[in-house]
């Protein structure tokens, strides 16, 4: 599961929620890294996402721990571009079951554009784990 979602993420086929295309959706994602600090938080929310009945390797779990601590031995720090492929998929995937849990099973788009203006605004857990519906029926 993991591997067909860092594929379709590095092939840019994940389409942005608001239907911009794929390629752009991709380029945005890419000008975004992830800190090790960050990366490290969306491990712990993916730990905890077990007690509330999710399965932690389906959000590759130990992949992101692993590539986490091989980009620190390898480079130096946590920075690289597959640890960013992988904390942004991974993140992807879990707000968005969060997401269908709360809306009882329907399907909520979520996109890479929130998801980088809740890490750039320190929001990280809050936009997981319990997105706020807009009026427009958008999570935020």
């Amino acid at each position: 599961m993991i591997f067909a979602m860092l594929l379709a993420a590095a092939s840019g086929s994940l389409l942005r929620a608001d239907g911009g295309s794929p390629a752009l959706a991709h380029r945005s994602a890419q000008s975004f890294s992830w800190s090790p600090s960050q990366v490290r938080e969306l491990i712990g929310l993916i730990e905890e996402s077990e007690r509330q009945g999710f399965d932690p390797s389906r959000y590759g779990l130990a992949a992101l721990q692993s590539e986490l601590e091989q980009c620190a031995l390898l480079w130096g720090n946590g920075r690289c571009n597959q640890l960013n492929t992988l904390s942004r998929t991974s993140a992807l995937a879990l707000a968005a079951d969060y997401r269908k849990r709360q809306l009882h099973g329907h399907y909520a788009p979520v996109s890479e554009d929130q998801l980088e203006k809740a890490l750039v605004n320190g929001q990280l857990r809050n936009w997981l784990i319990t997105g706020a519906l807009t009026p427009g029926g958008r999570f935020e």
